[in-house]
């Protein structure tokens, strides 16, 4: 084993882990975000990379190992399958190591699939949850606005139509506590976390938006 051999083995051994490699084009992947080129540089030998220093920049090569390698088993899972399937009709007995192989592999994908999900979440920011959580934060705060307008209507109408010192006050005090939780839903939903998921639901919102105001423009007949 010449020099470079032994400084590949060595990279190899330190990036496999339990997760071995994949190879995409030019490069050998690691699950770790290192990776090296397949064939030697120059005179140098291969070009051997350490995982980055941006975290971002590691997590879009930690998902490109990991689509790469799900991908790979899937493909050679969809192959043992088809033999399988020709041994089947042709009444030939299934290898029992080509059985045990496809159990192996289905837990393989499985697996590969989990980790490139928890990826994909960690790079959007958000999960389903977090967004179900925004649209219920902003349902508190539209029904906080609501109630507030009601109250500040009833109180104001009693203002007006000179109600009794007793009905006015305790008008007031219902508007008051009203306005404090509007507010209060007011701030926890201006400071949402993630705000990745307020995004969606505020996106979404102004969509229905222009849509109401298609619909009502599409309804006036000229």
């Amino acid at each position: 084993m010449n020099e470079h051999e032994k400084s590949v083995a060595e990279f190899d051994a330190e990036h496999e882990g339990g997760d071995g490699f994949a190879i995409a084009g030019g490069w050998v992947l690691y699950s770790d975000g290192a990776r090296r080129s397949r064939t030697a540089v120059g005179g140098f030998g291969p070009e051997l990379r350490q995982p980055p220093g941006d975290p971002k920049e590691v997590l879009r090569l930690q998902k490109t190992f990991w689509e790469t390698k799900l991908q790979n088993l899937v493909d050679e899972f969809a192959e043992i399958r088809a033999q399988a399937g020709q041994q089947f009709a042709a009444g030939l007995t299934l290898s029992p190591n080509r059985v045990e192989k496809l159990k192996v592999l289905q837990t393989q994908i499985r697996r590969a699939r989990s980790k490139l999900n928890c990826l994909t979440i960690e790079e959007r920011g958000y999960t389903q949850a977090d967004v179900g959580r925004a649209w219920d934060c902003w349902q508190e705060f539209t029904g906080a606005c609501h109630e507030e307008s009601c109250c500040r209507q009833k109180y104001e109408s009693a203002v007006t139509h000179r109600s009794s010192p007793g009905v006015v006050e305790r008008l007031k005090l219902a508007f008051d506590q009203a306005r404090e939780r509007s507010q209060k839903a007011s701030d926890e939903w201006n400071s949402f976390t993630p705000s990745e998921a307020r995004s969606i639901v505020a996106e979404e919102l102004d969509a229905r938006t222009r849509q109401e105001k298609y619909n009502e423009m599409s309804a006036i007949e000229v």
